[in-house]
């Protein structure tokens, strides 16, 4: 029964994600730059992580909304940007950030060998290379009723490396 229960929560999870990869492009003037230009893998036999500090900058005239929950990590794999690390957030709410605001958020990406219920599984891809984040904006407050994906934007944050 928890296996059931842990293998429905990773489904309706990554579904939930994978729709950040699926936004249409569209302009908005939100920077997302990290302070680090290279991290540094912790690796013990049940967890592999590394933390990076993401500055989100919105220089549009519109307030944004961007996921709490950041979003992807994805791996530059053959010169192709591939998702290694989806978060698990249940509850998750979204930040606003008005025009001319600044947020710092500081972020660990960690993914088990041995996975809890709650944790992101370790994705062999997951390896020393190049990195960045990509967050999930709304242009308009989900508070006041469903976006529409035209309303809905993925932004990738600038490059960093991962080394072991």
């Amino acid at each position: 029964m928890n296996l059931l229960i842990t293998y429905t929560l990773r489904i309706v999870v990554a579904a939930s994600m994978l729709s950040c990869a699926t936004y249409p492009p569209q302009a908005t003037l939100l920077t997302i730059t990290t302070r680090e230009e290279s991290v540094v893998f912790q690796r013990s036999s049940e967890v592999t992580s590394f933390e990076v500090t993401a500055v989100l900058r919105n220089d549009d005239a519109r307030t944004l909304y961007v996921d709490s929950c950041f979003g992807e990590t994805q791996r530059e794999i053959d010169g192709v940007w591939t998702t290694v690390y989806l978060p698990f957030c249940l509850g998750a709410t979204d930040m606003t950030i008005k025009p001319g605001d600044s947020v710092v958020l500081p972020i660990t990406v960690r993914a088990f060998t041995t996975t809890p219920p709650t944790q992101p599984t370790l994705d062999p891809r997951m390896g020393a290379g190049r990195y960045r984040l990509l967050f999930g904006v709304d242009l308009k407050d989900p508070k006041q009723g469903p976006t529409d994906l035209n309303e809905r934007i993925a932004v990738p944050s600038s490059t960093f490396m991962v080394i072991d």
